[in-house]
This record gives C-alpha cells, sequence and structure tokens, in this order.
C-alpha cells in the first residue's frame, strides 16, 4: 500500500498545485517488490517527523518505475527507489537509493524543504555566488516580494557579470532579463538611475566590430524605455551597419522589431536581401512543418499524466510564428516595391497554413495573441 503522505493526484495536477502553494515538488519512485523500496515505505514515509516536513512545505507523489517509465525517464531516473525535487524556479535536488527518516530529513534540510521560495535561493547563492541562473531566480523574486533595493543589487550584477560565469545566458540577457529589468526600472527609480549609469552615451564604433557591446547598448535602451535612441542611431548610420555582416544578427534582434512595431516597412524590407528572403521564409515553412510533425510522433508516445495542452501550444506557437514572419515580409515587401517577392511568400504561406487567421496576417490585419491567450486556446 502507497503511504498516506503520498497526494492522489497526476504528475501535472501535483506539480501545479505545488507551484501554486509555493511549495517543493517531490516525486518518489518506486518498484514493486522491491525490497528497499518496500522498507522504506514502511520505516521512513511513515515517520512522523517525515509526514510532518512533508505537509508543512511540499506535494509528494509516488511513482512506479515501470508503470510510468516515460515520466521516470524525464526526470532522469533509472533506478529505484529515488526522489526527485521541483520547485517553481525548476530543479531543486535529487537522491539516490533507499534512506532512513533520519536520512530524509537530513536532505530536507539541505534542499531546503519548508522554507520559502525566497529562502531557498538565498540559501543556493549563498553556496554558489557564480550560480547565474540561481541569482536570476533570486533577482525576480526580490522584485516580486517588493525588495527593489536588494532586487536592483542582483540585477546590477547579473548585468556586469552573467556572461562572464555563463555564456550561454546571452539569449536570456537580451530577452526575458530585459523584459523583468524593464518592470524593475519603472517600479523603482534607484533602479533606473543605476542602469542608466552602466550604459553608455552611445554603441562603440562600427569600426570596433563589437557585437557584445552592441546588443546591450540596444537592450539596455529597451530596458528604459528609451527605443528612440536605438532607432535615432540606425537612421543615422543604418546603411553602413547592414552592411557589416557581423552585425546583421544584432539589428535583426533590437533593431528590426521596432521599424516593424513603428511600422516603418520600408525600411524593414532593407533587413531581407532579394534572392535570399524567400528562401529563408521557406525554411521556416519547412521548421513550422518538422514541429508538427514532431509534436504528433511524441504526443501519441505521451504517459497520460501529461496534458494534452504541452504539445498544443507548441504546435500553435510554430503556426503564430509563420503567420507573424508571413505578415512583416509581405507588408514590407510590398510597401518596397518588390510584388513579386511578396506573392511568393504569400503563396508558400496559404500553401502551409491555409487558415482565417494565416489569409489576415496576408491582409495585412495581423494581431500576435499573448502566450496567455496561446495557452488558452490549447486548452492550457
Amino acid at each position: 500500500m502507497i503511504p498516506a503522505v503520498f497526494a492522489d493526484l497526476s504528475f501535472d495536477a501535483a506539480r501545479k498545485r505545488a507551484n501554486d502553494e509555493g511549495r517543493v515538488f517531490l516525486v518518489s519512485v518506486g518498484a514493486k517488490g522491491d525490497a528497499a523500496c518496500d522498507e522504506m515505505d514502511r520505516a521512513t514515509w511513515t515517520h512522523p517527523s517525515v509526514v510532518a516536513r512533508i505537509e508543512q512545505g511540499a506535494v509528494a507523489i509516488r511513482i512506479d518505475i515501470e508503470a510510468d517509465a516515460p515520466i521516470a525517464r524525464m526526470l532522469v531516473v533509472d533506478a529505484a527507489p529515488a526522489i526527485v525535487a521541483h520547485d517553481r524556479g525548476g530543479y531543486v535536488g535529487h537522491v539516490d537509493g533507499p534512506l532512513t527518516a533520519e536520512g530524509l530529513l537530513a536532505w530536507f534540510d539541505e534542499i531546503g524543504l519548508g522554507k520559502s521560495f525566497k529562502e531557498r535561493r538565498e540559501n543556493e547563492v549563498a553556496k554558489n555566488p557564480q550560480d547565474t541562473f540561481r541569482r536570476l531566480q533570486l533577482a525576480s523574486t526580490l522584485h516580486r516580494e517588493g525588495s527593489l533595493d536588494a532586487a536592483t543589487a542582483e540585477y546590477v550584477w547579473l548585468w556586469e557579470h552573467m556572461l562572464e560565469h555563463d555564456p550561454k545566458m546571452a539569449p536570456i540577457r537580451h530577452s526575458t532579463f530585459v523584459d523583468s529589468l524593464s518592470r524593475l526600472v519603472r517600479a523603482h527609480p534607484p533602479a533606473r538611475e543605476a542602469f542608466v549609469a552602466l550604459r553608455p552615451a552611445s554603441p562603440p564604433s562600427l569600426d570596433a566590430e563589437d557585437t557584445i557591446a552592441f546588443a546591450d547598448w540596444f537592450s539596455l535602451n529597451k530596458a528604459l524605455g528609451d527605443d528612440a535612441r536605438s532607432l535615432a542611431w540606425f537612421d543615422g548610420h543604418g546603411a553602413r551597419a547592414l552592411a557589416a555582416e557581423w552585425l546583421v544578427p544584432a539589428l535583426e534582434a533590437h533593431v528590426e522589431p521596432l521599424l516593424v512595431a513603428a511600422e516603418r516597412w520600408s525600411d524593414v524590407a532593407r533587413f531581407h536581401k532579394k534572392g535570399d528572403v524567400v528562401r529563408r521564409f521557406l525554411e521556416q515553412v519547412g521548421e513550422r512543418a518538422k514541429v508538427h510533425a514532431e509534436i504528433a510522433m511524441v504526443s501519441s508516445m505521451a504517459p497520460p499524466g501529461i496534458a494534452a495542452s504541452t504539445f498544443a501550444f507548441t504546435r500553435m506557437g510554430a503556426d503564430e510564428k509563420l503567420r507573424a514572419t508571413a505578415h512583416k515580409l509581405c507588408r514590407a515587401l510590398r510597401a518596397a516595391g518588390r510584388d513579386e517577392e511578396a506573392g511568393h511568400i504569400a503563396a508558400a504561406a496559404k500553401s502551409a497554413d491555409d487558415s482565417p487567421e494565416m489569409a489576415a496576417a496576408l491582409e495585412g490585419r495581423y494581431v500576435a495573441p499573448s502566450p496567455e491567450e496561446l495557452l488558452a486556446r490549447a486548452g492550457g
């Protein structure tokens, strides 16, 4: 019999409850007939102190390593007994092998079970100050809980050091990090002052070929609500900048969206070379088809506990990405008098996605849905 400490919930339902309540999500992986698992059920999972700690700070479920093999593989567990812990910030800890009640309680202390999400992040950062992912989570938590001076200090540290310790953070630095920073500087004037001081008055010379410095400058302009500065620089240097192949990816990521938002379609067309724009769009059509095929394959093998809305959300995201690109390119190319290329793209878009939404996008009536709207459509 499964010990009463384990909630009678599916994997997704238990994870949602833990996240909603700010608790740790514990997954105990067991095996029928295994002596070590049976002994833990008898003496460890029923121990009053263990039960009390779980009731205080966790939502725990039991899965079977064979019956729930897809979930076990997702958790990177290949033997039982094992325990995996997550919270709303992601992975917290993993322990293999049988544990006594005393051993399990010690592990609970190690992962911070019973402490707040903020306390767990603070402890993790104290143990490893260079862990940029945990520091990012801590900064977000401090901001959310109103500790704005402390949040500012974390954001400043991250801006100055994140790439030094983890170069793979570059995509986050220029996307979700900047979005979070933008909210902080609007809410807290000292944060704005700190980042104004960190931003150079202008980007480096084009002769320096410093892609990172350009991306940082554009991103700080965005965070500080000063995109007009980026557009003014482009208006003065656009021709030379677009001729610099090393800079084009940064311009596509940081300047082109500003031109789209301002409906400066002829300028948008300058980013898309003749003879190249149709080929690149066809590649995106192929990428969307690949996503659809992979989702169809994976969803057919998914365990019952994995919500179908997860797959629908991913599929719809690929659809919306293609519609947004088709809308942008057709409007830009037509504004620049490049009707033949616009026609090729419209035909390929209709062939791939013959939906009313794509038709609206090609007619210039595209409005991007929010992630929340997509999730609602997916049934999540």
